[in-house]
């Protein structure tokens, strides 16, 4: 399953998932019950030389690395499976000038992936990869502020420049990013202020990446809700979807539910991301993940802040919306 191959190996999305399926069965066993307790660790754990910040509690694993502030790996124990378990778009020497034309990643497609987006990108230039970030927050290195064991909150900060638009020069942000995990909950509060002398203006998206095992629409359901008004279905293909606080996944192969859970309300997209590889003589195209977007147009004058937060949160389906 970790192999390339002739079979296609890693870009195998079920293979990757039993796998990992597997390895979270054997971590539960090692749990003893009456000893195992909800906590917050920090360790090199992927021994790359950086602290990372580990998560692991009775409902949900999730792991963050300080580069970029993202969160890595976010394992739903009751199921159990990793809904991180996902494949970035990379080159392969065989791929053709119509694969490359289709985009390549140059960040890890995991939660909480920080953009900072000119105005005028389009979800068809962020499908294929050729939009413009303006910052450099994707892939900046993170700084632990404050670990409250207690609670389980990690509050993580980072500055980076931002480029301004049509030529103007580059402005200045400071980032505040704060975790909470909360039995089978991920929230994230941000704060962003303009650190330097010009105006920043751009559209603030943290990038969410989900895998499940398929997108087809009788394994995946897609739905927007705003306020109390009844969700609709938007469907798990590529969707510009209007302002709203919630958008939410129904896993029908898992039966869980996925909430994506925004505040201030804000415009969606939502991009199904697949790879392209060789397997016995023949082009393959692979479902990996789905992409949400939340997206905040953003205008601050020097010194002034910007204020969000979103949640995740994952529960088991008592009786699907089907």
């Amino acid at each position: 399953a970790y192999w390339h191959g002739k079979t296609g190996g890693i870009y195998h999305n079920r293979l990757r998932k039993a796998a990992y399926s597997a390895l979270l069965s054997a971590e539960k066993h090692t749990r003893e019950k009456g000893i195992f307790a909800p906590s917050v660790s920090v360790l090199d754990y992927d021994l790359d030389g950086l602290s990372e910040v580990l998560y692991q509690g009775n409902e949900i694993n999730a792991y963050l690395h300080l580069k970029g502030g993202i969160l890595f790996e976010l394992d739903y124990m009751l199921q159990p499976f990793n809904y991180l378990d996902t494949m970035s778009r990379y080159p392969e020497v065989y791929h053709m000038p119509e694969h490359e034309a289709e985009g390549y990643d140059s960040y890890l497609r995991k939660a909480f992936v920080d953009h900072f987006l000119p105005a005028d990108t389009t979800i068809a230039d962020f499908n294929r990869a050729a939009f413009e970030d303006l910052s450099e927050l994707a892939r900046s290195q993170y700084h632990i502020d404050d670990l409250k064991r207690d609670s389980n909150v990690v509050r993580l900060s980072a500055q980076s420049l931002v480029a301004g638009a049509g030529g103007a020069g580059p402005g200045q942000v400071g980032v505040k990013k704060q975790y909470s995990f909360i039995k089978s909950q991920v929230q994230v509060a941000y704060t962003i202020c303009n650190t330097g002398a010009s105006v920043v203006e751009a559209v603030f998206s943290p990038e969410i990446n989900l895998s499940f095992l398929s997108c087809d629409v009788q394994d995946l359901r897609v739905y927007r809700k705003e306020n109390r008004s009844r969700a609709e279905e938007t469907g798990p293909g590529l969707r510009e979807l209007p302002p709203s606080q919630e958008v939410y996944f129904e896993d029908l192969i898992n039966r869980t539910t996925i909430h994506c859970q925004a505040s201030p309300a804000c415009a969606w997209w939502s991009v199904p991301v697949y790879t392209i590889h060789a397997e016995d003589g023949w082009w393959v195209s692979s479902y990996q993940s789905s992409c949400l977007l939340p997206r905040w147009p953003l205008r601050l004058e020097p010194g002034q802040c910007f204020e969000v937060s979103i949640s995740l949160t994952i529960n088991r389906i008592k009786n699907a919306t089907t």
